[in-house]
């Protein structure tokens, strides 16, 4: 018996489109036959990587393994730099992991997600994939809500 895609996905994602990611610098390349490009979206540094980090990077000297996900030594760190319990800082694999961790902790399907419009893009991809309802409202130059 065969399954259709329909009976295996969630309902609640049935109706969402695939990401499309924005223009990388190879591609506006060679759309605009351009030779210099400062791309300043995708949180891309336009200046390269940091030499401290590429030091930091190649001082590390079990790049074969896993780090801890707890991250304990870090967020210690972090924690008391700030004043606060080791609980009480979350770390991830970019903000998209942490927007997506926090959407999977406190909503709940049928939940109300309000955001500006426009805004990230995740924000409603991350409601839609939890069954919330993604509202969005335009905001003037100063609101609050």
């Amino acid at each position: 018996m065969a399954t259709s895609m329909d009976d295996l996905v969630r309902k609640s994602l049935q109706s969402m489109s695939a990401y499309v990611p924005g223009t990388t610098v190879d591609q506006a390349r060679r759309r605009y036959g351009l030779t210099r490009i400062v791309k300043l979206s995708s949180n891309e540094n336009p200046l390269g990587t940091s030499q401290r980090a590429v030091e930091a990077i190649r001082a590390i000297d079990r790049l074969n393994i896993y780090v801890d996900d707890d991250y304990r030594a870090l967020r210690t760190k972090i924690a008391e730099h700030n004043g606060v319990t080791f609980e009480h800082v979350l770390l991830g694999h970019g903000s998209n992991e942490i927007l997506a961790q926090l959407f999977m902790t406190f909503t709940d399907f049928g939940d109300e997600v309000i955001m500006a419009d426009p805004t990230f893009s995740l924000y409603r991809s991350d409601a839609l994939m939890q069954g919330a309802v993604p509202l969005k409202f335009r905001c003037a130059t100063a609101c609050m809500i």
